[in-house]
């Protein structure tokens, strides 16, 4: 066996295929359950949680198994989430060491045992020997790709929360977008903590949406205030507006030439909100005396040389902590520039693999 996986149900299920009438030979029914073994040993396992709250996680083929034994139905919802996270990791070849070719086929075998293992569970209730991380990785992985729709102030609560954690470090002028959040959290005047979040609240307000294959597009400030803004369904992505009368279906590029297509994703976390001009060249294009003027700062300072998590620790830390004073001083100055780079960025909803590709041309 080339992948150490335990299918439950794995001869049962390779005579239901050929009952179902899906294959036609003994042998074709072992080639589906040998791809969701690499399925499983090289995909879910990979992207189900290793770890929670710092504590090791088994992997999820053990946890599946120990579920199948005792709790059939919570088996079968997580199986389910996990058909959501193959889809949604379908374009990392480097990772799952499938390639796309045969990746298809793998997630293929997947769906036909999700069909099979639903009509096969029944309501067997036992005591499963899962730790409280495993439980709450189950109960989180389940939750997330299973929640379809969002209200507006869900998408405006996770996007800002994804801008304020996009500090750029490298470069002439550098964009210490997590320094500036934490200088404005901690200043004395009220006004000055809630213009930072008014100021994000203005970024996520520009973001184009793509509503048709043409490029035509709409803002986020023109998603319905209230009920669902947003939803996946069946993989495609609707949104709705203020004064519409219907859901709408969402469309990406996929490339710097234009290509147009509609987007498909599993969960809201795999959209992402791109530049749609470079972070970089708007700092190098524009005045940003601010800006620079952290720049100069950091680079004086014991800044960490790599590590992102390791750099924003840092200026989080210690850094602000050995500079608040003079930080403090800066707000005036630090909003000017804000005010000028929101003049400038512009941002688009984008399927978050095609923007990946993009990212690494």
């Amino acid at each position: 066996m080339k992948y150490n996986v335990k299918i439950p149900l794995g001869d049962k299920f390779k005579t239901w295929l050929f009952e179902e009438g899906i294959t036609t030979t003994e042998k074709s029914a072992s080639s589906y359950v040998s791809r969701l073994r690499r399925l499983f040993f090289c995909v879910l396992d990979e992207f189900f949680p290793k770890k929670k709250n710092k504590k090791e996680i088994r992997p999820f083929h053990d946890i599946f198994n120990e579920l199948h034994e005792n709790d059939k139905e919570t088996a079968a919802e997580l199986l389910n989430a996990m058909r959501e996270l193959a889809f949604d990791k379908r374009y990392s070849q480097k990772r799952t060491n499938i390639p796309e070719e045969s990746y298809s086929d793998c997630r293929t075998a997947l769906e036909k045992y999700i069909e099979f293992y639903g009509q096969n569970i029944n309501s067997v209730s036992g005591k499963v020997s899962l730790d409280d991380n495993e439980l709450a990785a189950i109960k989180d992985t389940i939750d997330t790709y299973n929640k379809k729709e969002f209200t507006r102030k869900e998408l405006y609560d996770n996007i800002r929360f994804r801008r304020r954690t996009e500090g750029r470090y490298t470069g002439d002028i550098y964009y210490p977008i997590e320094l500036i959040d934490t200088v404005f959290k901690y200043h004395h005047s009220e006004d000055t903590r809630t213009c930072f979040e008014e100021w994000l609240t203005k970024i996520v307000d520009k973001i184009q949406i793509l509503i048709d294959k043409n490029g035509q597009s709409i803002t986020f400030k023109k998603l319905r205030d209230n009920d669902f803004g947003l939803k996946i369904e069946k993989r495609k992505v609707f949104i709705y507006q203020q004064n519409g009368k219907d859901w709408e279906q969402v469309y990406t590029h996929t490339n710097e030439e234009g290509e147009v297509r509609p987007m498909e994703v599993a969960i809201f976390q795999s959209i992402d909100i791109d530049h749609k001009v470079a972070i970089s060249n708007m700092l190098n294009e524009n005045d940003y005396p601010a800006l620079a003027k952290l720049t100069n700062l950091i680079t004086d300072a014991n800044f960490p040389k790599k590590g992102k998590k390791e750099q924003v620790k840092y200026l989080r830390g210690t850094f602000y902590s050995n500079n608040k004073k003079f930080l403090e001083g800066m707000v005036d100055k630090i909003k000017d520039d804000l005010n000028r780079l929101l003049e400038f960025v512009e941002f688009e909803m984008m399927d978050g693999h095609y923007n990946k590709k993009k990212s690494n041309k």
